[in-house]
């Protein structure tokens, strides 16, 4: 939707815009929880708690809606995931892995589903910390350099800023330039 909104109707399309279903991801790192909206490139927030987060989060929503509008440029309807998942799939093991999976959930006192639940859990777990590893930015300079970007994009001032400078000191800190 490209819409050039004037002063009167702002609040009310960015009312609308915070009405829609974004999806959210989360991280955690070093006691602080990062979050972003995908479907918005640039909105993000941290909050030492959920509850900080989802605040910040949703100030930084209402400023990236109100830029954008204020500029022109179109908004993004939230995506659609690919596929609805039912939570049910049909896994074909070795008999062996089979047996020694039920004699662990039988020591632990939990279903044998609940058991495969808890070991995929875990082991999506470590796989998704390593990729999110992976995807870092290799450089602080470059993390920096998007903060600035944004910061003027959105016009976040000293009275308004979201996350920039607290942010950036941690950046700078945690990923040393290379």
């Amino acid at each position: 939707m490209r819409e050039k909104a004037n002063s009167k109707d702002l609040e009310k399309l960015i009312d609308e815009y915070m009405k829609l279903p974004y999806r959210i991801e989360i991280e955690f790192e070093d006691g602080l929880l990062f979050a972003r909206i995908p479907d918005l490139p640039g909105c993000l927030a941290h909050g030492e708690t959920p509850e900080e987060l989802f605040k910040n989060l949703e100030i930084s929503k209402r400023l990236w809606f109100e830029a954008k509008l204020r500029m022109g440029f179109p908004i993004p309807k939230p995506q659609k995931a690919e596929k609805e998942f039912k939570g049910r799939v049909l896994v074909r093991m070795p008999k062996s892995l089979h047996r020694r999976l039920a004699e662990i959930a039988k020591l632990n006192g939990v279903s044998l589903n609940m058991q495969i639940v808890s070991f995929l859990s875990e082991a999506v777990g470590r796989i998704a910390s390593r990729v999110v590893k992976l995807k870092r930015y290799r450089k602080s300079e470059e993390i920096e350099e998007t903060l600035v970007q944004l910061s003027e994009e959105y016009n976040w001032g000293e009275s308004n800023q979201v996350f920039p400078k607290k942010i950036l000191s941690k950046v700078s800190r945690n990923y040393p330039a290379a």
